[in-house]
């Protein structure tokens, strides 16, 4: 299982730089399971704009995404809110297992296929 944090006060060009790296990671293939957790994120400049910003880039490499299955921990109102607007503005069609959780053990259950669906 491919797992990431981001932590503290994090800018959208920290997001962006995350997100290139998950794309280029090695262990980033068909079947892959990624735990990003951003329950120590206290804030962020991230908007609206840099979700589209992270869907447009996730069209562009959406092949790589093709098997793969990503749960996001957010604990906090706004990361938590962006993450949602990301998935349900992805609505599986760029990444098809996308999913936001508010605890850890949800994402992990998820990941291993013990739960349902996300949210």
């Amino acid at each position: 299982m491919l797992r990431s944090s981001l932590s503290g006060r994090i800018t959208q060009d920290e997001i962006r730089a995350f997100q290139a790296q998950l794309l280029g990671h090695e262990r980033l293939h068909p079947d892959a399971r990624c735990l990003v957790d951003l329950s120590e994120v206290e804030s962020s400049d991230a908007s609206g704009t840099t979700v589209q910003e992270a869907l447009q880039l996730a069209r562009e490499h959406r092949q790589s995404f093709e098997g793969v299955r990503i749960a996001v921990v957010a604990k906090r109102a706004a990361s938590f809110g962006l993450s949602r607007m990301y998935e349900l503005r992805n609505d599986g069609d760029l990444v098809p297992d996308f999913g936001v959780f508010r605890t850890r053990e949800e994402a992990l259950g998820w990941l291993r296929g013990d739960s349902g669906a996300p949210g």
